[in-house]
């Protein structure tokens, strides 16, 4: 009896460590007058949106990295993907849709998106800003804003 209780001491640990989350090296940082919601996708190869770590809330002015048990830039850059980070930011009051929806909120249009490739985000060192236009263009209709301040109809 003793031996199987050191054997199953012995595998719970590992299961403990090996399903370890960390913060990614990704920060996201808020620079409104509003607490606002994240969450950081992938598109594959056929063209569907999947989460790539755990998104968060980050409050006014603040920043977060997010939750992940590998790394980001591996997930999104090294599988067979599209290439591009896409982070949706969204109003505390979706957050419920958000986590129900993961797979459609990156075609909806009550929510931004902004596309990140693998340079840009190196060049600004896995800092992303949110600056507070959400509300200045998607209250357009059919209106998405992507890097940059492109628009796409």
């Amino acid at each position: 009896m003793e031996t199987k209780f050191k054997y199953f001491i012995l595998i719970f640990s590992f299961m403990l460590y090996s399903c370890h989350y960390h913060h990614d090296e990704l920060t996201v940082k808020n620079n409104t007058k509003e607490r606002i919601g994240y969450e950081t996708l992938a598109k594959d190869q056929d063209g569907i949106y999947y989460q790539v770590s755990a998104g968060g809330e980050i409050n006014v002015n603040g920043s977060n990295s997010p939750l992940t048990r590998g790394s980001i830039e591996y997930d999104v850059f090294k599988e067979n993907n599209d290439d591009f980070l896409y982070i949706v930011f969204y109003d505390l009051k979706f957050k419920d849709y958000i986590y129900e929806n993961i797979n459609k909120i990156a075609t909806d249009n009550r929510f931004c998106i902004k596309k990140y490739s693998e340079s840009e985000l190196k060049k600004n060192n896995w800092i992303v800003e949110y600056n507070g236009y959400l509300k200045n263009y998607c209250q357009q209709p059919l209106q998405r804003i992507w890097a940059f301040g492109l628009i796409e109809k």
